[in-house]
């Protein structure tokens, strides 16, 4: 099943494409399993996270803390988010829902998972970005925000081939609407800590 919730601002510019800060808003808390949020985030080639400050407020307006501790970097593959996962869920007080920069995190978040013993969405909520077509094939199918690569690609390539004529650009910062598609792999948190309880029903 797939609902929609649409935003603004996956970003353009000449020298950068697909900021998608305001697009990693989480799920309402309810939705998303949040009462204590972790996240992978990603610097290629060692630069800094850049997608963070986005979703940090976002979550705090969601009333889930926002923990330093339960921050995670990495590069953008699904072994980083196998890692990130296992050191998150391996915390003597875990948390409730992983936030994750990419889809293929997210699949390392779900193995992640399956070695502690806990199930998606019921112990664990997580969240991708990028609405890869796989994610709706995921056991569960993963709630994850979509991004319009096909539009960003022709919107930066027309931009490029302006600068490359000599021509101004109109903006130099275009923004686009995303979309969180929430799917299977988010519910409601569980009264108590379920991260404790693995083994109940």
């Amino acid at each position: 099943m797939r609902h929609g919730v649409r935003h603004r601002r996956s970003a353009l510019g000449p020298c950068r494409v697909g900021s998608g800060r305001a697009a990693s808003r989480p799920p309402d808390r309810h939705r998303s399993g949040g009462r204590r949020a972790g996240r992978c985030r990603s610097h290629p080639g060692g630069r800094p996270a850049q997608w963070l400050p986005g979703p940090a407020p976002a979550v705090t307006a969601a009333g889930v803390p926002v923990d330093p501790s339960l921050v995670r970097d990495g590069d953008y593959g699904t072994a980083a988010g196998l890692r990130c996962g296992r050191e998150l869920l391996r915390l003597p007080d875990p948390p409730t829902a992983v936030f994750t920069c990419n889809d293929g995190q997210a699949l390392g978040v779900y193995r992640a998972a399956a070695e502690a013993g806990l199930n998606i969405p019921r112990d664990l909520s997580v969240v991708g970005f990028d609405d890869l077509p796989p994610t709706q094939w995921t056991v569960p199918p993963l709630t994850t925000v979509h991004q319009p690569l096909t539009e960003m690609a022709a919107t930066a390539a027309t931009m490029v081939i302006s600068l490359a004529k000599g021509e101004s650009l109109a903006q130099t910062r275009v923004e686009l609407a995303t979309e969180l598609v929430i799917r299977d792999s988010t519910a409601p948190p569980r009264s108590g800590d379920a991260l404790r309880r693995r083994g109940e029903p």
